[in-house]
């Protein structure tokens, strides 16, 4: 049976087990699994939980379609990286949609894509508390020194091993630094490109190198924004 098919009919147990929604259940299937755990044998948690299944295979079907597994993981992080490390920012967990683009933040990298991604968009009991088509334009605009050192994805990735490897911390954070001054954390900075995953982009810093602009000539468009103290073990990008 078709995902589509199954989905259908599990909202339909969904809505015999609560026809009243009286008791709702997070949407996000992470969630829905830790409660399960917490609650076991809940129905209506079953019923939720199968939904959600069902809809992310949905999901991971069309991204095959479409060859953007590597972007869509690389979403994923910057997205389950606001949930655990923006309370006050519930909506950051989710992607917005306005003006038939795709906005979606973890408070250190945000992204505008006209070619979306199948991310989960923001619940209505959750609410936005930010609208971040006009942080975007506000953000861009103080964007105009051109970056000629932008690394690809993979030269990120060699750099963050690279960096690990010479760090005596178990998990150290690792900051990727540009010849002009600014440094970014290198993780959002990987995933950032991987998710463009386009040639023809050019990147953009501010007069005080606090925040960094990719711009992709197919729709798809980022900030990353600095940070104040480079913590990278003993390696540069030139190494």
């Amino acid at each position: 049976m078709k995902a589509e098919n199954i989905l259908k009919l599990a909202e339909r147990l969904k809505t015999a087990l609560d026809p009243n929604n009286e008791h709702p259940r997070p949407a996000s299937l992470d969630k829905l699994k830790a409660l399960d755990a917490m609650i076991p044998n809940d129905p209506v948690t079953l019923a939720s939980l199968l939904v959600a299944e069902c809809v992310e295979d949905i999901r991971q079907s069309e991204i095959k379609k479409t060859g953007r597994t590597t972007a869509y993981k690389a979403a994923l992080r910057i997205l389950k990286s606001a949930e655990s490390g923006q309370p006050t920012h519930k909506d950051w967990a989710y992607a917005q949609i306005i003006e038939g683009f795709q906005y979606f933040t973890n408070g250190y990298a945000l992204l505008r894509l006209a070619n979306k991604l199948p991310l989960e968009p923001v619940p209505a009991d959750v609410g936005i508390t930010m609208q971040l088509d006009a942080k975007f334009m506000e953000y861009i605009a103080p964007c105009t020194v051109e970056i000629k050192d932008l690394p690809t994805a993979g030269e990120v990735a060699a750099y963050i091993k690279k960096a690990r490897a010479a760090s005596s911390e178990k998990n150290p954070r690792i900051d990727y630094r540009f010849a002009c001054g600014l440094f970014v954390n290198a993780e959002y900075l990987r995933d950032v490109l991987e998710i463009i995953d386009d040639e023809g982009y050019t990147a953009y810093a501010n007069a005080e190198n606090t925040r960094l602009y990719i711009k992709s000539e197919f729709g798809a468009d980022a900030l990353v924004f600095g940070l104040r103290r480079d913590r990278t073990p003993g390696i540069t990008p030139a190494q």
